[in-house]
């Protein structure tokens, strides 16, 4: 697997994860991609350099949700398929439930929130506090006000 991913997996990754990645790519027949490679050219490329050892590519490259079109069943999804490179779009939802986001919240303990999204950022940034306050006042912990940006 790349470095990235290596270091990210030894970081956040379970005993056994961590017990079987390696960086040799000759070792394992299982590689961890950059998702920038994961495109018919990309993994031609990757299957060339293993040529001696494979015939075949099989890739699984996560898609957001909203990329399937009414496909609402695993059964839709079908492979694209070029020479000897085989994608399957994965969907996902890269966003947590509120249940998850509250509770990694009050792990965390933020003092303040940043929005990212700069076409809403100054409408939501108000209500974004107001939940952050309210959740951390569940457990009994509160912020600081928060300071006007200019």
């Amino acid at each position: 697997m790349a470095m990235e991913n290596y270091d990210t997996l030894q970081l956040l990754g379970t005993g056994r994860a961590r017990d079987l990645a390696t960086l040799d790519w000759h070792a394992t027949r299982l590689h961890a991609l950059a998702i920038t490679q994961l495109s018919f050219k990309g993994l031609s490329a990757h299957l060339r350099r293993f040529s001696t050892q494979y015939d075949y590519l099989l890739a699984f490259k996560p898609m957001a949700q909203w990329d399937f079109k009414g496909h609402s069943r695993l059964s839709d999804i079908q492979p694209h398929i070029a020479q000897n490179v085989i994608i399957y779009g994965v969907p996902f939802v890269d966003h947590s439930s509120r249940s998850e986001l509250k509770r990694f919240v009050q792990w965390l303990r933020p003092r303040s929130l940043v929005p990212v999204a700069p076409a809403t950022a100054r409408r939501s940034a108000a209500a974004s506090e107001a939940i952050l306050r309210k959740w951390l006042s569940d457990i009994g912990t509160f912020p600081a006000r928060p300071t006007s940006n200019p």
